[in-house]
């Protein structure tokens, strides 16, 4: 992970794509709450934290638009009483890319809608949404399409396309290619793409003249799913990575941190950059707790080592799943899936969410027990039709 600007934001609520209404700033802020805490014969205030935080999030400068999906439409009812339908949002500072970080929140009212109206300038929109709830962090699984710079496609029959950046696509996603030039025939058009590599698909035409520039954006218009592309657990920079102090002489093999390392006995930890030992113990690893700054795991150390960290390759306590649909037509109904992996190969469902039937739509679902490393996003569809869905998990 790295530095981002600004079209690396968004912000997902009930389905609604309130980004795409050209917002100029996006705020997020959480607050510890605190109460004063001093006496008299203090000189100094003193505060202390309740345990309590809160959160909220402020659009602002988007444009007041009242067509349909637009945000008129998302914004224009405010909570009439403490029964209000409390609504699900999700949102990110870091892009739309799988294995990536987002928040999602259990629960938000939209606190305030602020229409204005200035002259020499178009109507803007204005947002407050106070959290309710939960703020979950967690990775994305599966983006909603936005536009990539295609750089070139190739001479070949399927032809080649290369991107700028990586595009996130999924072998069966069909991909709307727009603004290519120079191509023979041309290929502005949707396809169904294969992956090649993270800047190259391919898609099923004779191209024999080569063409630069140009957008591809997802548009998913059948069954597909992001295994051969799924979120990490090791790399999600939600985690805490934990120092290691040293392995022990022996078997099984005393691993020791520097700090509390969290972990549950048969948790499945990563561990990398240990020296010295033999045999190596960089790798996935299974532990039993000793204390909480040790444990052991199944290895015959016969020379110990320093050094090193470790990540968690699973988690034991369940989470939240959250998919929001913002676009919807000619299908007659979607189910959405989260499938895990503890290997990258073999999947299975971990969170089912209800048939989708119409834009927008959002859900947000519980799933107890062990969640394994590798989180991916699978589609099935009924009919024909284009849909465009995010979907992230969260962790406990």
């Amino acid at each position: 992970m790295g530095k981002y600007g600004v079209p690396d934001a968004f912000l997902f609520v009930d389905g609604y794509d309130l980004i795409a209404n050209k917002v100029q700033s996006l705020r997020h802020k959480v607050t510890a709450l605190q109460v004063k805490s001093d006496g008299l014969a203090e000189e100094w205030e003193e505060h202390s934290p309740t345990g309590q935080s809160k959160a909220e999030v402020v659009q602002e400068g988007g444009f007041f638009n009242t067509a349909a999906l637009k945000s008129h439409a998302a914004l224009k009812t405010l909570p009439a009483n403490p029964l209000a339908t409390v609504r699900i949002a999700c949102m990110g500072f870091a892009g739309q890319t799988k294995g990536n970080p987002f928040i999602g929140f259990e629960g938000e009212y939209t606190e305030d809608y602020e229409v204005v109206a200035a002259r020499a300038d178009l109507h803007k929109a204005n947002t407050t949404h106070k959290v309710t709830g939960r703020r979950e962090p967690g990775q994305i699984i599966q983006e909603i399409g936005r536009q990539k710079a295609i750089l070139t496609s190739s001479v070949a029959s399927p032809s080649i396309i290369t991107t700028a950046v990586a595009h996130g696509i999924a072998d069966g996603q069909t991909v709307r290619i727009a603004g290519h030039v120079g191509s023979t025939p041309s290929i502005n058009d949707d396809y169904v793409a294969t992956v090649v590599s993270p800047t190259t698909f391919s898609i099923p035409v004779n191209v024999t003249v080569a063409g630069t520039g140009g957008t591809v954006t997802q548009y998913n218009s059948a069954d597909w799913d992001t295994e051969s592309i799924a979120a990490d657990y090791t790399l999600d920079v939600n985690q805490t990575t934990i120092p290691i102090v040293s392995s022990s002489q022996a078997s099984p093999s005393i691993i020791a941190t520097s700090q509390p390392h969290g972990l549950t006995s048969t948790q499945i930890i990563l561990i990398a950059g240990h020296s010295g030992s033999t045999p190596s113990i960089n790798g996935e690893q299974v532990v039993t707790v000793i204390t909480d700054t040790t444990f052991s795991i199944p290895v015959n150390v016969t020379v110990a080592g320093t050094g090193g960290t470790l990540v968690h390759a699973d988690s034991i306590a369940g989470g939240y799943g959250y998919q929001q649909v913002t676009e919807f037509s000619g299908f007659g109904g979607f189910i959405g899936k989260i499938r895990d992996s503890d290997d990258d190969i073999t999947y299975g469902d971990l969170v089912t969410f209800t048939d989708v039937t119409g834009q927008p739509a959002v859900e947000r679902k519980l799933q107890a027990g062990t969640i394994d490393r590798f989180l991916a996003y699978k589609g099935d569809a009924t009919g024909a039709g284009v849909i465009k869905v995010f979907c992230g998990f969260s962790r406990n």
